[in-house]
This record gives C-alpha cells, structure tokens and sequence, in this order.
C-alpha cells in the first residue's frame, strides 16, 4: 500500500509541476539570461546547533562531509546569529530582511504571519526581478499550507509537521506523502532544479523539519554514531548564585502571574540528568541523527547541480533558524540570549565570489540574508529591509560592518520567561527584562565565552554596563524597536457576527454546589473579538462565579479570600488579574474584558481602578466547539492557583455579555 501511495503521490506531483511550469508560461515578467545571474538556493534547517556540523570539530565522531563540502568550498560564516531565537520571527527575519517588530512576527504562540503585500519576501522581490521560485517544507508562520504569494512552485506542509507521514499543499493541491519528511522534501527540490524554467534563473528555499524535536532519524541512521562519546556541558551544573531568579525555576512547569507580574513558578530543583551513553535530550545520538538525513539530501543535489553544469553559477546558503542548547545552562531549547540559544550554523559557496575555505569572522544576522539575495540578483534593496548585504564582506570590505546587534525574545509560550531585550558585541553580552523586576546580566566574553559570570554588578565594570546601555538605547531608537508589536494581521481576530446577551438567574440562590449552564445560544469563543462579561453578585462566601473551561483550561471568575479574581488558564501556565478589597457580604458589580488580539484582559471591581494582565494567546484555545458558560459549580477541576472546586453561596443576579470587534 505506502509503495502504491508513493507512486499515486509522484505521479500527482508530477502533472502539479507540468502545470505549474504551464501556468507559469503566460506571466509577463522580466527575464535575464540565467548566466548573467546566479541561480539561489537556500537551505534552511530548524534548531540546529552552530557547532553540529563536522568540520567544526565539536563533535569528532559526526560526520557531515556535504555541509563540510561547502565549507571547504566555499566560506563559514562563523559568528552567525538569530535576532530572535524562535521559528516563526527567525523564518520572518529571513524572508524580509527585517527585525521581529518591524515585520510583526514576533512570537510563535500566536500564529502571526507577515502582510506580504506591506511586507514583501525576498521571494517576492526575486520572482519579480525574473526568477523562477519555489518553496519546499516547514513555512511555520499563520494557519494553513496555502501557496504564499513570490513563489511560482509551492510545497508546503502545516506547522512543524511530522517526521513520517505529511499531508502537503503542492502548488494549491493536497497530495499525501508518507515518507520520511526530510527525504521528502530533498526529492521535491530535485525535481525543482529540474524544471523547464526557460531562460530564467531560479530560487529554491529548501525548509527542513530537521532538526526540530522529537529527533526521530530516518531507519537507515538510527545506528549511526554507536561508540560516541557526550561529555556534558561545562555550565551544565553552574552556580546560579550571580544569575537572575527566574533561571532558577522551571520553565514547563506550573507559572502564575497576577496583574501582568510574575509571582510564582517550581524551584528547579529538578538537576537535568546527563547519561554519558545515550546523552541528554537535544545532545543525544537522535539529534544528530537527524542532521545525516539533510546532509545526504545536500549531497545528492550537489551532485544533481554539477551534473548539470549548474553548481558554480549556484549561490547556496546552508543556516539553521536558531540556536539550541543541550544542557549548556542547566537549560535546553533556546529563546535566550546566551550564545549557543542565538548563534546559528552559516555556509555559503558561490566560487564567482567566494573564496574556497574562507572564514568570515564578522557578525552576520539572519536580516542580512533578504538584501544579499537581492543585490546578488541585481534587484533593488528596498529602504525597508534592516539588514545589510554580505556581498562587500566576500570582497574583503569590512568597513562600515556593525559592531554589534540587538537581540529581543518576546514572552511566548513560557511566561516564566521573561520578555528580553540584549546587546552583543564581540566581546560583551548585556541582556535586560524590560519588563520584569529582576537581575540584568553582563558577560565579558574575552574571559568568559561560556557566560557564567555575571558581572552587572562588579564595580570594575560599572562604565562599561553604562556604555552598553547607552549603545543598546541608540540601536533602539536607530530600528525603531518597540515592544508593543501589533499584530500584521489583526483582522484575523474579529468575530464574523458581534453579539450581545442578557441572562438572569431570577430567584435562584445560589449553594456552592449549585450549577447553572447557559444555553448555547448564550456562548462565546474567547478566539475572536472583544469579550465583556458584566456581572452582579453578592457573596457570602469564596467560590467560584462564572466559568468557561475545558480540562481546566479556558477563563475563571471567583471570590478568594474574600477578593475578586478573574483567571485565564491554559496548559501549566495561569494568568490573573486580582481585586484589593473583600466583596463578601456587599454587592458587587464586576466588569471583565477579555482580548484575544491583543493578549489582554482586564478587571474592574465597583468602579474601582482596573487591575489588568496579559496572557499567551493560542489558537482555538478551548476547541473548534466552546464549552458552554457556567454559573457557580465549575465544570472542569480548577488548577492549583484557584483550587475552588465549588461555586459561592450567594446570589448571582445578573449576567451580561458581549463579543465586539472593537
């Protein structure tokens, strides 16, 4: 049966390529023979390690002769970083040549995506300037696998996909394939290079699953590796006695935050195992594992190119998305500001420019990538793009190249991390919480390159934190950084049809284990538009009020200790805003709004001032089919900030609703 469907799926993908190139061939478009301009193809993988490829010697037992090809052909650039160490912001990064909160993608969590038409790809700008273009693999950013505007062959799957078994987007079309997704996509990017194209150019950005957890390797590779060796990490155990509170806590585990400020989270007191045999999590034979199957796949277009007498007139970029740590802080994944979390793997070969075996010691962002493409094709650099061309620094011209970067991480998933704003130089890390109360850090990493001493209170580096900061406030002001990053989609957001609903209990008393549900048609979807919730009740006792929960999570009104709080829960992680004073025995008038589109919500008790807060928004939090309101007795077992598994005594006497757009 696989064999059949594998057959089925070729044949389908390959009449979509016929009438792709067919469709392709009325278009009016600039075209320039393609010897005048490199063809361009871009690698991309995701969570791989600056350090996990061969020639790096980090890992002597790894083997990664394609990747060490390029090199060796061509240049590393070896101090090469993420402006924002996630998927999403860094994939946006890379197509726009812009800053996270200039392009609007600025977390994963939230489904962002570019406004192509504001923001236009360097796929875009290329298809435009006569090239032929095509995009293969993980896209990672908004809902769906639809074909992206620039891009003239699509072939997309959904979020992060599977490492076995994928249902793809091939050119508008679904097409099944349910092979191991990194030989996938390779033979799709084969089958590309091999097109009719005509006259023109192409641009193939090739976008790997690969590496990205579960490390799950193809059948073939699950043997590599068996002598290797792991040692840990050096800061694997660090002292943290210098290094802020918040990386002394657990950042999957159960997080509370009241009025928009952290307040509680699991001491770490969990130490992260290292098993010398098998390794620890991402270090693990299974990561590296995974990186056999790109490489192959590298190889065999490598060869497809020169076969075709394409190779050298080819300008190929190998990079991952960000960095990731295995064990390095007592810490794996990335979203910090420490170098193995931010600093990503570079290779590029184009022997018209390039020097066989060089090395490029400046410090390229992935914001550079979108303005090289354009210059190397001849188009014009749009003022818009923040980045800067690397063409001058495989000439030898370094002048005028940045002495340092921003660095920003934008709460996301984890609101136990906190939002961080950094500058890195060559020499200093100064990263910063914004955002929250807590210690800064300050790294000199002439001396201390693995970052274990914080140094943002020794008195000896009292003028250079000033200097730092000062530099970090001028590259601000300089990008136009922000926090507030609207959404570039903010319609996305809006309720199709806005309601307003009354209900009224009556006469009901209410007993702590007294349940009211509302009725259907009483319902809201905490996705969409503006939520108000009017209620007045009086309360003799602590308890819950108004609830809208699955399995816990979803929206909570209660009494405790007297006060009036509102909840939003969503997996481990609670957000609250939370009333000063007691209610029990008075009348209390409660207004909450709650915004999906902005990550706010909002709490007013008597007219006294609001207490507010922000969350994580997530798509479809409670499901396609919201459950319904509750009044008293909850539906679902509360989590441990409320720990109310009963309603309140007293009366609920009025309940209004409202889901606005604005």
């Amino acid at each position: 049966m696989n064999r059949l469907l594998s057959k089925l799926s070729f044949l389908v993908v390959g009449l979509l390529l016929i009438a792709s190139v067919a469709a392709r061939g009325g278009e009016k478009r600039p075209l320039r023979q393609a010897q005048d301009r490199p063809n361009i193809l871009f690698i991309l993988t995701d969570d791989h390690r600056w350090d996990a490829m061969g020639f790096t010697g980090v890992y002597p037992f790894l083997k990664t002769p394609n990747m060490d090809r390029l090199r060796h052909e061509g240049a590393h650039i070896k101090n090469a970083f993420t402006t924002l160490s996630m998927c999403a912001p860094s994939r946006a990064s890379f197509l726009t040549g812009m800053y996270p909160h200039k392009h609007g993608v600025s977390n994963n969590e939230s489904h962002r995506e570019c406004d192509w038409m504001k923001t236009p790809s360097f796929g875009q700008y290329l298809h435009d300037a006569g090239y032929y273009t095509g995009y293969i693999g993980k896209w990672h950013m908004g809902q769906g696998n639809d074909p992206r505007p620039g891009f003239d062959f699509w072939a997309m799957f959904s979020g992060q996909g599977k490492y076995v078994g994928n249902n793809l987007n091939v050119n508008g079309a679904p097409v099944r394939e349910p092979g191991y997704v990194t030989d996938v996509l390779n033979r799709y990017a084969k089958e590309f290079i091999q097109m009719d194209r005509g006259d023109a150019p192409f641009m193939l950005y090739l976008s790997h699953k690969a590496v990205h957890q579960p490390f799950d390797p193809p059948t073939r590779h699950k043997e590599l590796y068996p002598d290797a060796y792991f040692p840990a990490p050096e800061t694997l155990r660090e002292n943290r006695e210098s290094k802020p509170a918040w990386q002394g806590m657990i950042s999957w585990g159960p997080t509370v935050m009241v009025n928009g400020q952290f307040e509680s989270a699991e001491p770490n007191t969990k130490l992260l195992g290292w098993d010398e045999k098998t390794g620890f999590i991402g270090r693990s034979k299974k990561y590296l594992q995974c990186v056999a199957a790109v490489d192959e796949g590298i190889g065999e277009i490598l060869d497809l190119l020169e076969k075709r007498g394409e190779l050298d007139n080819t300008f190929i970029v190998y990079a991952g998305d960000n960095g990731y740590l295995l064990g390095e802080h007592g810490r794996s994944d990335k979203r910090v500001a420490y170098d193995d979390s931010i600093r990503i793997p570079m290779v590029i070969r184009y022997p018209e420019r390039i020097a066989p075996g060089a090395t490029i010691d400046e410090m390229v962002l992935n914001i550079d990538l979108a303005p090289t493409l354009l210059e190397l094709a001849g188009a014009k650099i749009p003022p818009s793009i923040q980045g800067s061309s690397m063409l001058p620094l495989f000439a030898g011209n370094r002048a005028g190249w940045r002495e340092g970067f921003l660095y920003n991480y934008n709460r996301d998933l984890q609101p136990l991390l906190p939002t961080i704003v950094a500058w890195r130089t060559p020499d200093f890390l100064l990263s910063t919480t914004p955002l929250r109360k807590d210690l800064d850090e300050l790294y000199d990493l002439r001396t201390d390159p693995l970052e274990k001493n914080n140094l943002i209170n020794h008195p000896e580096y009292s003028e250079r934190r000033k200097a730092l900061l000062r530099d970090l406030e001028k590259e601000k002001k300089k990008l136009g950084f922000t926090l507030d990053v609207p959404d570039p989609r903010p319609g996305r957001w809006e309720v199709e049809q806005e309601k307003e609903f009354t209900h009224t209990p009556g006469s009901v008393t209410f007993t702590p284990e007294k349940q009211v549900v509302l009725p259907q048609n009483k319902n809201v979807d905490l996705s969409y538009g503006i939520v108000r919730f009017e209620l007045d009740f009086e309360a003799e006792s602590d308890g819950v009020v108004l609830n809208q929960t699955r399995d816990s999570n979803g929206i909570w009104l209660y009494v405790q200790d007297g006060k009036v709080n509102f909840c939003y829960h969503n997996r481990k992680f609670s957000y609250i805003a939370r009333d000063d004073l007691s209610v029990l025995g008075k009348r209390a008038h409660v207004v909450v709004q709650f915004d999906n589109a902005s990550s706010s919500f909002s709490l007013s008790v008597n007219g006294r001032p609001e207490k507010s807060g922000w969350f994580v928004n997530h798509y479809k939090p409670l499901g396609k089919v919201p459950p319904p309101l509750t009044l008293g007795k909850p539906r679902s077992t509360s989590p441990k900030p409320i720990s109310l598994q009963k309603g309140i005594k007293g009366e609920i006497k009025r309940i209004a609703v409202s889901q606005i757009n604005e």
